[in-house]
């Protein structure tokens, strides 16, 4: 999650399955379609419910309707509570 973080930096490796992901070399959108992490609570970032939920869109560099495709998901969510 810290990958697009402008001077982000991690001493050391972590191999998956066998080359580090952190390696120079590795596209860290693309490790990420095969890499997940599951949160036991909801962890939203420090930013606006929509950023949040365009997230993902706009880190797989989205071309539609952003906001229709926002406006889709919160609709489509559970109630909370």
């Amino acid at each position: 999650m810290n990958d697009l973080v402008r001077g982000f930096r991690f001493p050391g490796s972590r191999p998956f399955p066998r080359q580090n992901i952190y390696d120079p070399s590795i596209d860290p959108v693309a490790s990420a379609a095969t890499i997940g992490m599951v949160f036991q609570q909801p962890n939203p970032f420090a930013m606006s419910i929509y950023r949040n939920v365009a997230f993902g869109l706009r880190l797989n560099r989205f071309q539609g309707d952003r906001a229709a495709q926002v406006e889709k998901a919160l609709r489509g969510a559970p109630p909370s509570g």
